[in-house]
């Protein structure tokens, strides 16, 4: 079995299609001794299934991602908010809420579910406390946007790391492309924040 599903506790239909990949590693000889598995069958079969690295990935980035969505909506219906950092936090909402639905049917369709994840191995990297997230919700002014930039900065840097995570040791196709399009889009965010900083 994969050593990425060793000590994690993952449902009867994910462990099902876990045997089966196993099972097409297996060769059965045919006449002569050929090999009778088509030797593609198992490299396809492994990039539809999800392992627990897929589902810890799904699972801890929606959380993260709706961090991200309500710290965002404190500059979106804050008054007096720079505008350009207005623009950023409305981008950011209409990105990841959309992923934020995405994988959580990823976990429906893999018989996940987030309260049955071990949330203490989920690395939820960069989230804010709770206290300095108060604070940025009583922020005004130039002090919200500020704090908003610096805040999200930290938060997308943790983005970053998780999806590197993903690609690393997950293995489900859409889950791999979806890490990607994170760490591509939010290091180009980081990028776009730091100097918005610096302009302040």
């Amino acid at each position: 079995m994969d050593a990425q599903l060793k000590n994690h506790k993952f449902t009867y239909p994910v462990l099902v299609a876990v045997a089966a990949l196993a099972l097409a590693g297996c060769s059965t000889a045919g006449p002569g001794g050929a090999e009778s598995n088509p030797p593609t069958a198992s490299a396809s079969t492994s990039a539809t299934q999800a392992n627990a690295a897929d589902a810890m990935f799904a699972a801890g980035m929606a959380e993260h991602h709706q961090q991200a969505l309500d710290m965002s909506q404190i500059v979106l219906q804050a008054d007096g908010t720079d505008e350009r950092v207005r623009a950023l936090a409305d981008k950011i909402a209409a990105a990841q809420g959309p992923e934020i639905a995405q994988m959580k049917q990823w976990m429906q369709d893999w018989d996940q579910s987030m309260e049955s994840m071990d949330h203490s191995e989920m690395g939820h990297s960069g989230m804010i406390p709770e206290q300095e997230t108060q604070r940025l919700a009583k922020a005004q002014g130039d002090e919200l946007n500020r704090l908003f930039l610096e805040q999200m900065i930290r938060h997308h840097e943790g983005a970053v790391k998780m999806a590197q995570k993903e690609l690393d040791e997950g293995q489900h196709a859409e889950a791999l492309a979806l890490a990607q399009k994170i760490i591509d889009s939010q290091r180009d965010e980081i990028d776009e924040m730091k100097q918005l900083l610096e302009s302040l």
